[in-house]
């Protein structure tokens, strides 16, 4: 369901009533295009989450309780690995993208004391990254993409960790991962892929793509927020960032968010299935085992393999995995997530192809992330935009959500070389609708004119 006014409807559930901001209407629908910043919660993961809040269980436990929580632990670890193309044990959960890049950070600084950031990479990895010693930055191409082979060639004997995002947090931009993987696998360096912006929005395969450790975050495609994972590739070993206890396989210790977890899971089973399923369809593949729930009987007894079949092998995800894939690469019926990835793209290639003269386009405009475009507004001071759109009942964003609290310049338009003072950010998503779009755009060109106005006023009373 999409927005409903004040009180508006995410979710399939009502949110918190908003205040609108003075001078706006009340009873007007808003139009949410901040999607990459946060995206409103699935009806499919809302309803795994609050069927799970009532819950006790620690999945660590023996007992009846315990071993239903541990059940849906691993059910929505196959659901997460499924839709990412990863085996169940690769998937080590966290508490989002923040948490997995840090921890992939602190398992290469093992390795080596440099790692290898490009400039356009999130605060995350590249603040994480300079904790454990030298960090080279590489330098991107006007549109955002880094040169594969500059990366490569910035390896050094010492280097533990060499990063790659998949697709950029506030331009958009796609990057060479697969000749950037390719390249460190030759090498026998470690690589991490930041897919925190693209998981849910393009297909992604971890066991085809080589890489050695990938983060994502439930948020960002529709799950809740304080969940993520990091994936790690079988075989490999790194330090934990968190020790205490034996969690997650020794990998990071801290009891589970089971509820968080089974949304989790639930946002990623919606959208690997078929794109004709609605969500009654999907809850049978929706961690939802209660502690009455026989199937957790056999589950948890010493020596069985919860979440996978009876001849052990770690293939739980298969049946998942095939309804996953879709368009872009495979055969099977197209996903949910393929579906919505062709009405991102249609809604902002609308964008694009309707924006008031003066307004630039930053970051790729073909080889980017389908959700999300970036926009500069020269000479205008972007809080005051986004007031205004706010003001006209449209949520957008400027910057990244982390650079921008810090009203800083945004880092990543600095390594771009454009203008890092002045942007906006428009992203879509699963409860966007054509609306939505006209709206912005509709609302867009008045406000720039207003701003524009008073600035050169100001300028001419001085």
């Amino acid at each position: 369901m999409r927005h409903r006014g004040a009180r508006q409807l995410i979710g399939g559930t009502a949110a918190v009533p908003l205040s609108p901001p003075p001078g706006a209407a009340a009873d007007r629908p808003r139009a949410y295009l901040d999607h990459a910043s946060t995206t409103p919660l699935r009806p499919e993961a809302r309803a795994a989450l609050v069927a799970w809040l009532d819950q006790p269980g620690d999945p660590g436990r023996m007992h009846t309780e315990g071993l239903a929580a541990r059940y849906a632990v691993e059910q929505a670890r196959t659901q997460v690995a499924a839709l990412l193309g990863a085996r169940n044990r690769e998937v080590c959960f966290t508490s989002g993208a923040t948490e997995a890049i840090a921890a992939a950070c602190w398992g290469g600084a093992a390795r080596g004391a440099h790692q290898v950031v490009p400039a356009v990479e999130h605060s995350a990895v590249r603040l994480a990254a300079s904790r454990h010693g030298e960090v080279t930055l590489v330098a991107p191409d006007r549109l955002g993409r880094v040169d594969p082979e500059a990366v490569l060639a910035a390896i050094r004997p010492d280097t533990g960790l060499v990063h790659v995002q998949w697709g950029n947090h506030e331009v958009g931009t796609l990057q060479p991962v697969a000749e950037v993987v390719g390249g460190c696998r030759e090498r026998g360096v470690l690589v991490h892929v930041d897919a925190a912006a693209a998981a849910g929005h393009l297909p992604i395969d971890f066991r085809a793509l080589g890489a050695d450790l990938l983060s994502v975050s439930a948020h960002k495609l529709g799950g809740p927020g304080g969940v993520g994972a990091l994936l790690i590739r079988q075989g490999l070993r790194i330090r934990a960032l968190l020790v205490g206890g034996d969690q997650e396989r020794a990998r990071r210790a801290g009891a589970e968010n089971v509820a968080g977890l089974v949304a989790f899971g639930a946002a990623c089973a919606a959208l690997a299935a078929p794109a004709a399923a609605g969500a009654d369809d999907i809850a049978s593949d929706v961690g939802g085992a209660t502690p009455t729930d026989d199937r957790v009987a056999a589950a948890g007894r010493p020596g069985s393999a919860i979440g996978r079949p009876k001849g052990g092998a770690d293939t739980s995800g298969d049946r998942h995995r095939e309804r996953a894939r879709d368009d872009d690469g495979a055969s099977g019926p197209r996903s949910r997530l393929a579906e919505e990835a062709a009405s991102a793209r249609r809604l902002t290639g609308r964008i694009l192809a309707g924006l008031p003269e003066g307004v630039e386009v930053y970051g790729d405009p073909v080889g980017r992330l389908p959700h999300l475009v970036c926009l500069g507004i020269a000479g205008i001071e972007p809080q005051a935009v986004l007031l205004g759109l706010d003001r006209a009942g449209i949520a957008v964003h400027s910057g990244s959500a982390c650079a921008s609290e810090s009203l800083e310049p945004s880092p990543v338009l600095e390594a771009m070389g454009v203008d890092a003072h002045h942007s906006l950010r428009i992203s879509t998503g699963w409860s966007s609708t054509d609306e939505d779009v006209a709206r912005f755009l509709d609302a867009l060109p008045p406000v720039l004119e207003e701003l524009r106005a008073l600035d050169a006023s100001y300028h001419h009373s001085q």
